[in-house]
């Protein structure tokens, strides 16, 4: 005898939670990636929209934590233990995410700035 009551129910609420789950996927897709409900945030933090809307969520330890800048190669500090690549005045002034060096706006770069 089985274990799971494998039955009509289990196949619809199955089914259901799988159709919610895609609509709420669908939504946020929308509203995030594509509409980009919250760009003046975004590039006011310096980050393109996949490392603000998907990587925000990411477990950092709370202290302090020295970090290089991949451009200017000095020394800052951040506020966590998940370091930005790109300093504050770097991501600035070449308009590059400073969580991947991606460009914030999405656009190809052809150099480097």
């Amino acid at each position: 005898m089985p274990t799971v009551n494998f039955d009509l129910y289990l196949i619809q609420s199955a089914t259901q939670r799988a159709k919610d789950y895609t609509k709420e996927t669908v939504r946020i897709v929308q509203e995030r990636l594509i509409d980009d409900a919250r760009r003046e945030d975004r590039v006011r933090d310096g980050l393109c929209k996949w490392c603000f809307y998907r990587r925000a969520n990411t477990l950092a330890g709370q202290m302090f934590t020295e970090y290089t800048c991949w451009r200017c190669d000095r020394a800052h500090l951040h506020h966590n233990t998940a370091v930005p690549r790109l300093c504050a005045d770097c991501t600035k002034e070449t308009g590059l995410c400073n969580a991947c060096c991606g460009d914030v706006n999405g656009k190809q770069r052809k150099a480097v700035p």
